[in-house]
């Protein structure tokens, strides 16, 4: 969302191997060479502080998650905010069977800001689309577009996403299903 200048295109995808070694993120900030301390490193964390469990009574689900986001260095910006914001909606819409899932990874000056409006209203559009029941995937690229048309609405002194935006995965379970 955001970045009113950006066009459909075939942009190159680049794909990475990482390998986490046993032992988890621990081990591997130990193990990596660069410029930071492990307490510098720990500092960029955000976590959900171990994994978090959501029961569904109904249908006897139970959904184990959780959460890391690591805020970027950057050399000429050292403080630089995290840019991530995430959003865990349970009993989503009133309904105990039903969680929402959003992460928005932020881009540019007001990345920060471009993700954090996309946290709020991607789950308000979502569960305000009359075709969450039975085209969810619908309900999900209208409410993405139009969280994006809201966004390009802001008052450019709030929220300047000319050249700022931010990405979107969400995911909404209901009555056993990931939609």
């Amino acid at each position: 969302m955001g970045t009113a200048n950006s066009k459909d295109g075939n942009a190159k995808q680049q794909h990475g191997n990482a390998h986490v070694k046993p032992g988890g993120l621990s081990a591997l900030a130990h193990n990596l060479p660069g410029p930071l301390s492990l307490k510098e490193y720990k500092s960029r964390l955000a976590t959900s502080d171990g994994s978090q469990t959501l029961y569904f009574s109904q249908s006897g689900l139970k959904v184990k998650y959780a959460f890391v986001s690591q805020r970027g260095l950057y050399p000429s910006a050292p403080d630089k905010p995290n840019q991530d914001s995430l959003c865990v909606h349970t009993h989503y819409g009133g309904d105990p069977e039903s969680a929402f899932f959003g992460i928005f990874d932020g881009h540019g000056e007001f990345g920060t800001e471009c993700s954090q409006f996309a946290k709020d209203k991607v789950p308000e559009n979502l569960l305000n689309s009359p075709h969450i029941l039975v085209q969810p995937e619908k309900a999900f690229r209208q409410a993405m577009v139009h969280t994006n048309k809201q966004l390009h609405r802001q008052p450019k002194d709030d929220v300047d996403d000319s050249m700022s935006g931010t990405t979107a995965i969400a995911l909404l379970l209901k009555n056993r299903q990931a939609r």
